[in-house]
Parts: C-alpha cells; structure tokens; sequence
C-alpha cells in the first residue's frame, strides 16, 4: 500500500475517505489518469477562445483534485475560472501558467502513488 511519508502527505485526503488506503488509492488512479488531461483541455480551451468550456474543464480539474489538497497547499483554480469568466485569454493563461508548477507538483505526488 501507501508509504509512512505518502500516508502523512495526503492524511488529510484519506482523513476524507475514511482511512481507507483502496478507495483513495482508487481515486489516485482516477486522478493519475484525468489530471493532467483536464489541465492541458483547460489551456486549449482558453487559447482557443472557448470560456465556457474553459472554465467547465476547470471545475471538473478542481473536483477531481479537491480529495488530494488542503489548506496548506491549495490549487487556485477559482482565480482561473474567474479571470476565464471576465473572458480574458491572455490573463487567463497567465493565471494558469502561475498555478502550473503547484499542480504538476501534486501531479507528480499521485503518479508516485501505488496503483491498485
């Protein structure tokens, strides 16, 4: 299963799951396979001018990841989907771009994660 240091990291995730390893290792692969897809749809979309379907990319990129955050280390999605909502690409991308490296960052952490 899960390492001591994977454990501690993500306690707060599992805390939310019941403790249960399984179902959160379940909703890791989810993630592992749905995260980083969300994110580049969301990038394409803003480029391409598509707000709506941006900012439906990014709520569902949020749902997706809200079992992995907590306070210490949130995503700042709400701030894309409200620059994408003033339907500003420019600034929307941008705001993206600074949300990048903390996102690849959980990312990484759940592809690190056991697969069930």
């Amino acid at each position: 299963m899960i390492s001591a240091d994977q454990r501690s990291r993500f306690s707060a995730a599992l805390a939310r799951l019941a403790g249960d390893e399984f179902v959160f290792l379940q909703v890791a692969e989810i993630a592992r396979c749905d995260g980083p897809v969300l994110f580049e749809e969301s990038r394409e979309h803003l480029k391409a001018g598509e707000f709506e379907a941006a900012v439906k990319a990014l709520h569902k990129l949020k749902g997706l990841m809200a079992t992995f955050v907590d306070d210490s280390k949130p995503l700042g999605l709400d701030e894309v989907m409200a620059v994408a909502e003033e339907k500003d690409a420019s600034a929307a991308l941008e705001v993206l771009k600074s949300k990048e490296r903390g996102l690849n960052e959980l990312f990484d952490e759940i592809r690190e994660l056991p697969k069930t």
